[in-house]
């Protein structure tokens, strides 16, 4: 389990108070509507909106791409004039045969 003391503003008191509260991870605390945050004791809803912003500073970082590499999109052309053809069924090719 996280250590829920390294958001902003919480304290091994009122990290105590949350998991009570069946708030048990910092992502569900990110995740949690500030009104819902309030129901803790001890949090007001001021409080709430502070906790909620704090931990969604601490989620995952998106990760840089290295080295210029785009992203793949799925399946990919081959090169033009390259031996490569597209799948035909046995029926489309005897359609286009006549």
């Amino acid at each position: 389990m996280p250590d829920l003391t390294k958001i902003d503003g919480v304290g091994p008191t009122l990290a105590t108070a949350l998991v009570k509260g069946n708030f048990l991870t910092i992502a569900q605390i990110a995740a949690a509507d500030p009104t819902e945050l309030a129901t803790v004791p001890g949090i007001s809803r001021q409080g709430a909106a502070r906790i909620v912003a704090a931990a969604s500073s601490l989620g995952p970082k998106p990760r840089a791409r290295q080295g210029g590499q785009k992203r793949s999109r799925g399946a990919v052309a081959p090169p033009k004039g390259s031996a490569c053809q597209p799948f035909q069924s046995e029926n489309s090719r005897r359609k286009n045969r006549y």
